[in-house]
């Protein structure tokens, strides 16, 4: 049908047994199929393995010199790379350019002219483009190598602590006494058990009567701390105070109630005393914190720093919020130890009053929140 013009490619219809044949001096074709259209390239040299190049030009004899599996123009049969990662950008070997020479091609470079593979605080973000160096948290970071926060209260989720307050009941309640000398009992606590609080409660003096039935009863208590070291708390007596609130900030691995006369160390009644359960935090890292309400088990933070000031701490009236270098805050709650909510109260001033007078003694959470409902900050208060 037609001629290519330098005679080498024929367009021509196979004869009904498919037989072609070109020049004189050329290569003959044998065309499968006759009666259709074929292309036809005759090469004026000799092309042993058939792949269209000149034994004289080809790069691979015996392969087929136009296989090119990753599509990046260099031949499979002299190609380093398959596949290659970026077929558009390679050298005469099929392997992907990189100029920065830091192992990542060009392609992928992150940040080309730098080495993409530094990474000093090892927190698996290239140097180049991490925004925190060193981060606290290596291994949980965002895609920038900023350690992630999922509580949005400024502390990295690896330095957060929650801390889940329980109870626990003495194993000796009442604890009694007759006679000579003192009865005590030791309450040992899970590990990691932080800032205690309990009541001694029936602490009693009898001051008239038979001198055989006078007495004042004294309570001693002690703990040990995370050290292992007995630390003394205090004394209480029945003629001060029938109540005593116990509170003992850190680590607490038990503690020591001791029970006396202190009258004539020699009870002729029964002396008695209750306790009330043991609240304590079990205070352990984490990246959440679970909603304060309604749960007897409740995730909340310990105090961290905050622009809102809330005092006195303890308390025994009223309770000062002083919001004035801080975000708009709109609500305030505050709730025992069991999670339950013991007040709500709307903030519309900067500075406002809250009358707690009514409120148990013990040992309360506050959480203060934003216009957002978001949670501005944590903290805990005594009520005396």
């Amino acid at each position: 049908i037609c001629i290519s013009p330098d005679g080498s490619t024929i367009y021509a219809i196979t004869d009904n047994t498919g037989g072609t044949s070109g020049p004189s001096g050329t290569t003959s074709v044998s065309i499968e199929n006759p009666g259709v259209i074929v292309k036809i390239r005759y090469l004026n040299c000799l092309d042993d393995d058939g792949d269209g190049i000149c034994n004289a030009d080809d790069i691979c004899p015996g392969f087929d010199d136009t296989a090119d599996s990753d599509s990046d123009g260099v031949s499979d049969c002299i190609d380093l790379e398959i596949p290659s990662p970026c077929p558009l950008d390679v050298d005469a070997n099929g392997v992907s350019n990189d100029d920065d020479d830091d192992g990542v091609p060009n392609c992928l470079d992150i940040c080309p002219g730098f080495d993409d593979n530094l990474d000093t605080d090892l927190d698996g973000v290239s140097d180049c483009i991490d925004l925190e160096i060193p981060s606290p948290c290596p291994l949980d970071v965002d895609a920038n190598g900023v350690s992630n926060d999922d509580d949005n209260d400024g502390i990295p989720n690896c330095l957060d602590e929650t801390c889940t307050f329980l109870s626990i009941s003495f194993a000796i309640n009442p604890l009694t006494h007759l006679g000579s000398g003192s009865s005590s009992t030791t309450q040992p606590l899970p590990s990691n058990s932080q800032d205690i609080s309990f009541t001694i409660s029936g602490i009693d003096a009898v001051e008239n009567g038979k001198p055989s039935s006078r007495y004042t009863e004294q309570v001693d208590v002690s703990y040990i701390d995370e050290n292992g070291t007995t630390q003394f708390y205090g004394t209480f007596l029945g003629t001060i105070s029938s109540t005593a609130f116990i509170d003992i900030p850190g680590t607490v691995q038990s503690i020591i109630v001791t029970l006396s006369d202190a009258l004539n160390n020699n009870a002729g009644a029964a002396l008695s005393i209750n306790f009330s359960p043991i609240n304590y935090c079990d205070l352990t890292p984490s990246g959440s914190k679970t909603a304060l309400e309604g749960s007897k088990k409740s995730s909340i933070a310990t105090s961290y720093e905050s622009p809102i000031k809330i005092y006195p701490n303890p308390a025994s009236s009223d309770l000062h919020i002083d919001n004035t270098n801080a975000k708009k805050i709109t609500n305030f709650y505050m709730y025992n130890v069991t999670g339950q909510l013991v007040n709500s109260t709307v903030l519309k001033s900067d500075t406002q009053k809250i009358d707690i007078s009514n409120l148990p003694k013990g040992l309360y959470l506050i959480k203060v929140m934003d216009i957002n409902k978001n949670t501005i900050t944590i903290k805990r208060i005594v009520k005396n």
